[in-house]
């Protein structure tokens, strides 16, 4: 697993995905564009640590499934949501699910620099919590490891 945070962009729509990508990587992002959450469930790394920003709208999986199951997985990215079809009801339950922040399209530059700057950070808190790493096991026998 590499431990450089790392930038999935989930967007069917490709002059958008193609201009979330140039601008993250202009300021420094390592980041990797798929055209589906499909595409990025099989294709993508989901133990990094880093963020995914997806469209809310997406034919098939759609945002709010792909932020699920991430979730149910234990995956420690976090997700930025960018729509243009967010009510107040709808952002609010996209953040109670673990939404780190829902961005209406359009967004500025500095709105989703920002976000994925949060999302990198709750990345890697949720990483250093996770049991599996060494020396975070009690030994054997002990109870107070």
């Amino acid at each position: 697993m590499n431990s450089k945070p790392h930038v999935f962009a989930v967007d069917d729509d490709a002059l958008v995905l193609k201009s979330l990508c140039a601008l993250l990587g202009t300021h420094g992002f390592d980041v990797t564009g798929f055209n589906s959450a499909e595409m990025f469930l099989d294709s993508a790394d989901l133990g990094a640590i880093g963020c995914v920003i997806t469209d809310l709208r997406m034919p098939g999986m759609n945002g709010e499934q792909l932020q699920a199951h991430l979730a149910d997985i234990g995956s420690s990215l976090a997700v930025v949501v960018v729509t243009g079809h967010a009510d107040e009801p709808t952002a609010m339950e996209l953040i109670g699910n673990g939404a780190v922040t829902v961005l209406d399209k359009p967004y500025t530059c500095a709105d989703l620099l920002s976000a994925v700057e949060s999302a990198i950070h709750q990345s890697q808190m949720r990483q250093s919590r996770k049991p599996d790493r060494p020396g975070c096991q009690p030994m054997p026998g002990r109870a107070d490891g």
